[in-house]
C-alpha cells in the first residue's frame, strides 16, 4: 500500500524548506524585512523588532510591547 502526503510531515525531505517558506511568507505578510547577511534574520523596521529563526525556534529582540504585538500576531496564526 502506498500514500500521498498532502501535507509536510516531520522528517520528510521536504519538510525543512516547506516550513522556511510558511515561516517566511508569514514574516513579510506583516511587514518584516529579510536580512541581506543571512536568510534566518528578519527586522521590522517600524516596531524596531529584530528576529533570528533556526527551525522552529524564533529568537526576538525588541521592547516588551512589540513583542507581545508579534506574539498575537503569530498566536493568530498558528491557532
Amino acid at each position: 500500500m502506498c500514500g500521498k502526503l498532502e501535507k509536510s510531515m516531520y522528517g520528510t525531505r521536504d519538510a525543512a524548506q516547506n516550513w522556511e517558506e510558511e515561516y517566511a511568507g508569514f514574516m513579510e505578510e506583516i511587514k518584516f524585512v529579510w536580512g541581506t547577511a543571512s536568510p534566518c534574520v528578519f527586522h521590522h523596521e517600524e516596531r524596531n523588532i529584530r528576529a533570528v529563526i533556526h527551525g522552529d525556534e524564533f529568537t526576538m529582540l525588541g521592547h516588551e510591547d512589540q513583542l507581545n504585538w508579534f506574539r498575537e500576531k503569530i498566536r493568530s496564526k498558528v491557532r
